[in-house]
């Protein structure tokens, strides 16, 4: 018999198994390396935020006790000009379109407050305050508390992400909007806020309009100004707890 004619020897049917088991086993190596990588670099993130956020509450709360100290002392000196203003402000459309002339509407665009019971965070300055008296019957607004600011964020709080409104369900996604600031999670987002730094108008910005509901006991007279019974206008430190009652 020739050469030609000779059939290939087979490989036993062991050598075969074992070969497809070594493959089998490398692979799932690799698949739990790659496996314990990911989850080592989601605990390390997790940790960097709490910790992040660890250090901005005990700030917030040094911050805190301070300016009950400064309020205090100016109390005590009868001068509350020392104490100074809250530089962020919750400003809450309260009335709707109609009778509206151009410029008002204009300036509600402007301040991105298109629908009724819409709220937003605004820098105060002397040109904000003139702007917002222009449209008083229109509003109300006040200094929010941390707290206010946060139940804001966490409970309703949704980003503009490629012209789209996208819920804040984790932080990944203020990481990917906002890293580049080294803005990473929502207590982030919330210390800007409050704190007025220097990343405040780009997180603002990203900060879609919130939509509250309607308010537990229904406006009254909202032409009327609050410090005259009514609705509209500055009410300082109570706006807290009309988003309260409409959050």
């Amino acid at each position: 018999m020739s050469d030609a004619d000779k059939t290939p020897e087979l490989a036993p049917l062991t050598i075969l198994k074992n070969k497809r088991s070594l493959r089998q086993i490398t692979a799932d190596r690799a698949t739990a390396r790659i496996a314990r990588q990911q989850k080592k670099k989601k605990l390390g993130n997790r940790q960097r935020v709490y910790k992040r956020a660890e250090s901005l509450t005990r700030d917030m709360r040094k911050k805190d006790r301070n300016v009950v100290k400064a309020k205090r002392a100016a109390v005590s000196k009868k001068n509350h000009k020392e104490i100074d203003e809250d530089k962020v402000a919750l400003v809450i459309r309260i009335r709707g379109i109609n009778g509206v002339d151009s410029k008002t509407r204009k300036i509600l665009q402007l301040l991105r407050l298109r629908q009724v019971h819409t709220a937003v965070f605004v820098k105060l300055s002397k040109p904000m305050v003139q702007m917002l008296n222009l449209v008083n019957p229109y509003i109300t607004w006040g200094y929010p508390s941390r707290k206010t600011v946060k139940d804001l964020i966490f409970k309703r709080g949704y980003g503009k992400i490629n012209g789209e409104r996208v819920a804040f369900t984790n932080n990944t996604i203020i990481e990917e909007a906002l890293g580049k600031q080294d803005i990473i999670c929502l207590e982030d987002v919330v210390h800007e806020i409050c704190t007025v730094g220097e990343n405040f108008k780009i997180v603002n910005k990203f900060i879609w309009p919130f939509k509250l509901s309607s308010p537990k006991e229904s406006f009254k007279n909202r032409r009327k100004d609050f410090k005259d019974g009514g609705e509209c206008g500055n009410r300082g430190a109570n706006i807290n707890a009309l988003v309260q009652s409409m959050n």
